[in-house]
């Protein structure tokens, strides 16, 4: 036998393929049909229609979320330009605050009362805050937050409230102890040569 004939006994032509799958799915078909049963639609009140229908719920496994670490967001404040601080909602002005070095400043609001907001300010001492006109700003949010652990030298960004990643730390001396609290920070980027 040559080898074309070969190759048609294994492989029968397409029109044979597909009469045997004709003969096979049809029948399929029907048994499938007959074994999920024929759906007859009858208007409600005719004879042999059922009084009610009763579907049971469906059943489903609901995996708890996991509580976040952290607060999942933090709510910022960018100033448009510069504009004043104050002591207080409607209180004694007592400085101002938007630009550093030229570049558009964002500070975490710590609290809300009203119109106004109070800002946690990029300057010594750490930790200090003013209160700013809400229309002065341009509000926003950030999923991240930075932990530094001074026990263990570590550094832990998180996302929505979930540990992105941990990274050593250095830490300050005695003589000069990393501050305590929270903060801000003033810029991220690689360490400066100097």
């Amino acid at each position: 036998m040559d080898r074309c004939a070969l190759i048609y006994r294994v492989a029968p032509p397409v029109d044979l393929t597909l009469r045997i799958l004709r003969r096979t799915l049809v029948p399929l078909s029907v048994v499938v049909l007959v074994v999920t049963g024929p759906v007859v639609v009858r208007p409600a009140g005719a004879p042999g229609a059922p009084a009610a229908v009763s579907i049971p719920p469906a059943t489903t496994t609901t995996v708890p979320r996991p509580t976040p670490v952290v607060p999942v967001s933090t709510p910022l404040a960018t100033p448009e330009g510069v504009i004043a601080t104050f002591d207080a909602p409607a209180g004694e002005q007592v400085g101002t605050v938007g630009l550093w070095y030229g570049y558009p400043m964002t500070m975490p609001i710590v609290q809300t009362r009203g119109d106004w907001l109070r800002i946690r300010l990029p300057e010594r001492p750490n930790g200090s805050t003013a209160w700013v006109r809400r229309d002065d700003v341009v509000t926003s949010s950030s999923p991240y937050r930075i932990v530094i652990s001074l026990a263990e030298t570590k550094l832990t960004v998180y996302e929505d409230g979930f540990a992105l990643f941990t990274a050593p730390v250095g830490i300050g001396k005695e003589s000069t102890p990393t501050p305590t609290g929270m903060t801000l920070a003033e810029r991220a980027g690689p360490p400066s040569p100097e």
